[in-house]
């Protein structure tokens, strides 16, 4: 009978040893996500600067769509 709690005990323990990485992997794929995807705070005119910034629009369009937003 004591055999079988020893056995319980080391099955609990390789448990959490593999939900503790788990639950840090999954907290670290969240935020890593939320970082990619930008705040969800930014202005309408930190967006835009953004995507000039990452090459998605030339001068003329971002300031175009800068004074759109600015009027």
């Amino acid at each position: 009978m004591h055999w079988n709690a020893d056995w319980h005990m080391a099955w609990m323990g390789l448990w959490w040893i593999l939900i503790i990485p788990g639950l840090i992997a999954v907290v670290w794929f969240a935020l890593s996500a939320a970082r990619r995807n930008g705040s969800p705070h930014e202005s309408p005119e930190q967006v835009l600067k953004h995507r000039h910034a990452n090459g998605e629009m030339d001068r003329e369009t971002y300031q175009q769509m800068l004074a759109d937003l600015r009027n």
